[in-house]
C-alpha cells in the first residue's frame, strides 16, 4: 500500500464515501468492487494519483507536502466521483460541506480525442477531466459555474489560440511564452508555459553551430514534476524555418495577438 492510503481512505470516509478497500489483484488500487473495477484509485508511493471512474482517466495529481491535501480533491472530484461510487454501493453520497478551490494555476484545456474530452492541466502537474466535449464548447460550458470557478476555468482566464496544430484552444496567456519544436530538421513555432514563478522560462542558445531551447531551471525541487505543455503551431509556409529563432518570432506574434484579442474581448471568450 501507498504511504498515502491512509490520508486518501480517510478523506473518503469523513466526506461520506464508503471505505474503499485494495483487490487481491492490485495492492497499490481503492476500489469499491471485489474486482477492482471502475469506480477505482491507484497511488503509488510517489503520492500519485490516478482516479478513474469509467474506460478512462478523470483526474491526476500528487499528494504530499506543498500540495493540495487528499481532503481537498475528495471535495474537488465529488462531482465525478459521487454518483459512480454511489451507484456501485447503493450508498448516497452528501455534498461537499464546504466548497474547495485549486490552489495551483490553469495552465490550459487540453484536448484528448482518444476518449473526445478535454482535461484541465495545472502548474503542479495535476490534470482534471472537465467536459466530455472538445472545443470552446469545454470552457463556455463552465464559465459562470460554481466547478468552474473552482477550477480556475473563467473567461479572465483562458484565452483562444486558434491556429494551434490541434485547432483552437484554450490557455492561459499569462504563463505562455513563443517557443518551437524541431521537426525534420526544421524548426516550427509553438507556445510553451511556465509557472508563475517563472522557472519554466527558457532561452535561445547556441550549441555546436545548432540553435537549440535551453534546459528548463527549476530552482524550486518541490516542482521538478512538472512538465509544462507545448503546444506546436500550425505548419505551413513560412511558418517552417531552419532556427529557433525564427520559429519562436512566429511564435510570439501568433501569441501576442490572442492575448490583444483576449484584452478586446473584456475577457469574454467566444468563436469569433
Amino acid at each position: 500500500m501507498s504511504v498515502y492510503t491512509d490520508e486518501l481512505v480517510a478523506a473518503l470516509t469523513d466526506a461520506g464515501y464508503p471505505a474503499p478497500h485494495a483487490p487481491d489483484t492490485d495492492p497499490n488500487v481503492l476500489a469499491w468492487s471485489s474486482d477492482g473495477t471502475v469506480p477505482h484509485i491507484h497511488l503509488d508511493d510517489t503520492g500519485r494519483v490516478r482516479v478513474h471512474t469509467a474506460a478512462r482517466l478523470d483526474a491526476e495529481f500528487t499528494l504530499g507536502p506543498q500540495r493540495q491535501s487528499a481532503a481537498d480533491w475528495v471535495a474537488l472530484l465529488h462531482p465525478c466521483l459521487a454518483s459512480p461510487v454511489a451507484a456501485a454501493t447503493g450508498t448516497a453520497i452528501a455534498e461537499p460541506a464546504s466548497v474547495v478551490q485549486r490552489s495551483a494555476a490553469l495552465v490550459w484545456l487540453e484536448p484528448d480525442f482518444d476518449s473526445h474530452g478535454t482535461y484541465a492541466v495545472y502548474t503542479d502537474n495535476a490534470r482534471i477531466r472537465v467536459s466530455d466535449k472538445i472545443g470552446i464548447a469545454t470552457a463556455t460550458d463552465l464559465f459562470g459555474t460554481a466547478i468552474g470557478h473552482q477550477l480556475g476555468v473563467t473567461p479572465s482566464v483562458l484565452s483562444l489560440l486558434q491556429s494551434a496544430h490541434l485547432g483552437t484552444v484554450m490557455i492561459n496567456a499569462d504563463l505562455a511564452y513563443a517557443s518551437a519544436v524541431q521537426w525534420s530538421r526544421m524548426w516550427l513555432p509553438a507556445i510553451s508555459f511556465r509557472d508563475t514563478r517563472g522557472f519554466m522560462e527558457r532561452a535561445a542558445i547556441r550549441f555546436g553551430g545548432h540553435e537549440k531551447p535551453a534546459q528548463p531551471s527549476v530552482p524550486d525541487a518541490r516542482f521538478r514534476d512538472f512538465h509544462a505543455p507545448t503546444i506546436q503551431l500550425a505548419a505551413g509556409g513560412s511558418n517552417t524555418t531552419s532556427t529557433f529563432a525564427d520559429a519562436s518570432s512566429v511564435a510570439f506574434v501568433v501569441l501576442r495577438n490572442a492575448r490583444r484579442r483576449h484584452l478586446a474581448d473584456g475577457h469574454h471568450v467566444s468563436g469569433r
